[in-house]
């Protein structure tokens, strides 16, 4: 006899039954449930499905003889959850797997391998935040020196009191435009980096209560902390990283494996990004900013018979990361612990796919993508600058941002380029770099003269601000442009020379800022104005006591105003003079004789 492969499990009545229909006496037999093959391995604490028949409610799964309770979703299939590491990770190792049905019944065996799993003790339940990503920053000027360090920010009084942003307070325009996040108009996506910092930080401290922490709690601060994406240190990270392309994917796995294999601490701890990647990127990421992300990492999976092992000398591996996971944690999914990257091979290449909290891929590769590493000490723990200072010995820039509606392409004097192109975002002028994240913003070198086209890209007004590390600013504020229109800024390597000249008549506000000693100087005429046939030439002494805006176009009207204060008294000055008619082909002449209480002369001059 054999038994049909529909039979359910447990005891069945057995009989036979003649063709005159006389039926044997009956016997009692028992249904025991069988295991079909498994498929895969046995991930520590994972969710495992197993195939069979005659399942019963109430089945339990046998892992070398020791019970764990299983889901029976039909007779045919049930589910359990693998016993975890004790977050030590473990060896690869061989296992039987049994199904017991409740009446004691045991099916076949079948063999399994649990993985090798190298980890760090991070545990759901205790270190992850219980809220996830959010769009909403409450930037301010607490936040902004809690980003950069009060020693580097000029006082608050900058900005309200003279009404026009100079020096680090045009910066500070620019960081809270990005923190308020899209929730508020700004362009932040999200605080990943924040989110996957704090749950790093607190965890390599040993707190066990990070569920508890709530969003309001900690909103000002993960604000202030994902501010640094825009420091010095991050914008020159991983703008260097992302030009390795493809290639970099392989070398941040090895960092974070041998860092792994090594011991983490809180200073070494490794964050994983994904940055775009190469060294023209399509313009095309910064409409799905979303691909950026930061998450942190706590395991390695690898396939069965797969070792992890560490080179001589120890910064990186020899192992093979063809078809390794690892698993992180996601502010996207706080929750959960099935968010992974599985890394593969192709060709040459070791490319990755991201799932989160999915069996389908959200970011790969092949999207122009790919991975980038800073330590929690380099990103959290370490001081950052202002991305247009920095200590004396290292390279400094020039910092140009532009708010739309209008591209920024910029070109030096051998015609090498850096901006946006068409759809290509391109450095090619030695020591520039697209600012990471941030739609707009570049960092230029110092020192060297450079033209700049504002072309537009939709109807509206733009401002342009250029911050340089030797204490000085140059914005144009409130110009309007149109699609297609370009304008050309060209500025001198000392900046001490500036000609702008616009695609068509326009008028604007110009603001010029120098920090001499420990005093900040700032000039801001409103009202100016130029024409394709018109430049606007400008020309300063290096220390802002002299100025000359040249009108070439119609006479207009203009206001000048000035403004000083000293860092260490934080006493502030402002005047503001009459409006003045400044007639074509006239110079704008503002000459300063002392800056602390503004004496000033404002004058008209013909062109000689």
């Amino acid at each position: 006899m054999t038994v049909p492969l529909t039979s359910t499990g447990g005891e069945k009545v057995i009989y036979i039954r003649r063709a005159d229909t006389t039926e044997s006496n009956r016997i009692s037999a028992y249904v025991k449930p069988q295991l079909e093959p498994l498929v895969g391995a046995l991930n520590p604490g994972s969710t495992v499905t197993l195939t069979g028949r005659a399942f019963r409610n109430g089945a339990s799964a046998l892992i070398n003889g020791g019970a764990f309770p299983a889901t029976v979703v039909n007779p045919t299939q049930l589910t359990f959850v693998m016993p975890n590491t004790s977050g030590d990770g473990s060896a690869s190792s061989s296992v039987t797997v049994q199904v017991r049905n409740p009446d004691g019944l045991v099916s076949n065996t079948r063999t399994a391998q649990i993985p090798r799993v190298l980890e760090v003790p991070f545990r759901y339940g205790q270190h992850n935040l219980s809220f996830d990503n959010f769009t909403d920053g409450v930037p301010d000027w607490g936040t902004y020196e809690t980003t950069f360090g009060s020693a580097e920010v000029w006082h608050e009084q900058l900005d309200p009191i003279f009404g026009h942003p100079v020096l680090t307070a045009a910066f500070y325009f620019f960081y809270e435009y990005f923190l308020k996040g899209k929730a508020n108009g700004g362009l932040a996506t999200g605080f990943c980096t924040s989110l996957a910092g704090l749950v790093a930080d607190r965890f390599w401290q040993g707190r066990t209560d990070t569920p508890s922490v709530t969003k309001a709690s900690v909103h000002k601060y993960l604000t202030a902390i994902h501010g640094r994406l825009l420091s010095r240190e991050s914008l020159i990270h991983f703008h260097d990283q992302g030009r390795q392309g493809t290639a970099r994917v392989d070398q941040t796995y090895r960092e974070i494996e041998a860092t792994f294999l090594r011991g983490c601490d809180r200073n070494n701890a490794p964050l994983l990004f994904f940055i775009p990647s190469g060294a023209i990127w399509d313009s095309g990421y910064f409409a799905k900013l979303a691909d950026s992300h930061c998450v942190m990492p706590y395991r390695f999976l690898y396939p069965a018979g797969r070792e992890p092992q560490l080179a001589p000398g120890g910064t990186t591996t020899l192992t093979n990361p063809d078809g390794v996971e690892m698993y992180v944690w996601d502010c996207n999914n706080a929750t959960s612990p099935n968010c992974r990257l599985k890394f593969r091979r192709v060709g040459s290449e070791i490319r990755f796919d991201f799932f989160s909290n999915s069996n389908t891929a959200s970011i790969r590769s092949e999207d122009g993508v790919t991975l980038g590493m800073m330590t929690l000490g380099d990103y959290l723990l370490a001081d950052h600058d202002l991305p247009f200072s920095g200590p004396f010995g290292l390279t400094t820039f020039i910092i140009d941002f532009l708010l739309s509606p209008a591209d920024l392409q910029v070109a030096d004097g051998s015609g090498r380029r850096t901006g946006r192109f068409g759809t290509s975002l391109v450095s090619e002028i030695p020591n520039s770099r697209p600012c990471y994240l941030i739609p707009g913003a570049y960092m230029l070198p110092d020192q060297t003269a450079l033209t700049r086209r504002i072309v537009g890209n939709a109807a509206g007004t733009y401002a342009y601000h250029s911050i340089m590390p030797s204490g000085g600013s140059l914005a144009l504020e409130s110009v309007t442009t149109a699609p297609g229109q370009e304008d050309v800024l060209a500025v001198s390597a000392d900046a001490n020379q500036v000609r702008f000249t616009p695609a068509a008549e326009k008028t604007f506000s110009l603001t010029l800022a120098r920090t001499v000693g420990t005093q900040a100087r700032a000039l801001a005429i409103t009202g100016a104005g130029g024409a394709p046939t018109a430049d606007v030439d400008v020309a300063l002494s290096p220390d802002l006591s002299l100025l000359r805006v040249g009108n070439r176009g119609a006479a207009r009207s203009v206001q000048v105003r000035a403004f000083s204060i000293d860092r260490t008294t934080n006493s502030p000055a402002n005047r503001q003079f009459a409006s003045l008619n400044l007639p074509a082909n006239h110079d704008l002449t503002v000459a300063v004789t002392n800056w602390t209480n503004l004496d000033a002369s404002v004058e008209t001059l013909p062109f000689q």
